[in-house]
């Protein structure tokens, strides 16, 4: 689940397999986000929405990709499959980058969103942890990446 920075509009997963965008003050569901294969199957669902408000980015267990959507119109803008389940996501404040590490995979990834394209692998991240992890959040100066 995330808000939409206006403050007005939250999102969340749920087990139809699809992300609503909920309108807070009407108590409706605005927009649907809904996977574009049927064999899609979320165990899990994860999302995020760009700092400007913008873009939202969703997962899930064993999707296995990275979908992002205009937050306005609901269309969806790009998959980005990348080969293993997706756990957990935090964006950096300029919305170019967005951090992806995944559960049961001790692997943090950075992608560029404004070129679709993986910038960083970060593997054995976790070492503490063989369950991988299931949460991160950037420090407010964005030097710091915690996780659990």
């Amino acid at each position: 689940m995330c808000w939409i920075p206006d403050g007005g509009r939250v999102v969340s997963g749920t087990d139809d397999k699809t992300f609503r965008v909920w309108d807070i003050k009407n108590d409706k569901a605005i927009l649907i986000l809904a996977p574009t294969k049927k064999e899609e199957n979320f165990w899990w669902a994860v999302c995020e929405n760009s700092p400007d408000g913008g873009m939202i980015v969703t997962g899930g267990g064993h999707d296995y990709g990275l979908k992002f959507w205009d937050a306005n119109t609901g269309e969806l803008l790009k998959t980005l499959q990348i080969g293993i389940s997706i756990g957990c996501l935090a964006w950096t404040s300029d919305a170019k980058l967005i951090a992806r590490c995944g559960s049961f995979a001790s692997r943090f990834r950075k992608f560029d969103v404004t070129t679709w394209t993986e910038i960083h692998l970060e593997q054995n991240c976790n070492r503490d942890e063989p369950n991988g992890f299931t949460g991160i959040a950037l420090s407010p100066n964005e030097r710091i990446l915690a996780s659990v």
